[in-house]
């Protein structure tokens, strides 16, 4: 996706951080406005996908896939 984005000519930037650990999203802010300026856009995209499937998760871990924001 980012290399859409610049071939458009604008710019993006991609930084991991942990959604549900506010310091992780706070030091995220941070980077993409070192890296890029002031932010116009954000998209905010998280999710997560266990490896097994769905009858051999618990109860908490199919609660964590559906509670991540």
């Amino acid at each position: 996706m980012i290399r859409e984005i610049e071939a458009v000519g604008s710019k993006a930037v991609a930084v991991p951080a942990d959604v549900q650990d506010a310091g992780s999203i706070v030091r995220c802010g941070g980077e993409v406005r070192a890296e890029l300026g002031p932010i116009d856009i954000l998209i905010a995209n998280a999710g997560i996908g266990p490896t097994r499937t769905r009858r051999k998760l618990s109860a908490e871990e199919i609660a964590g896939v559906i509670n991540v924001t």
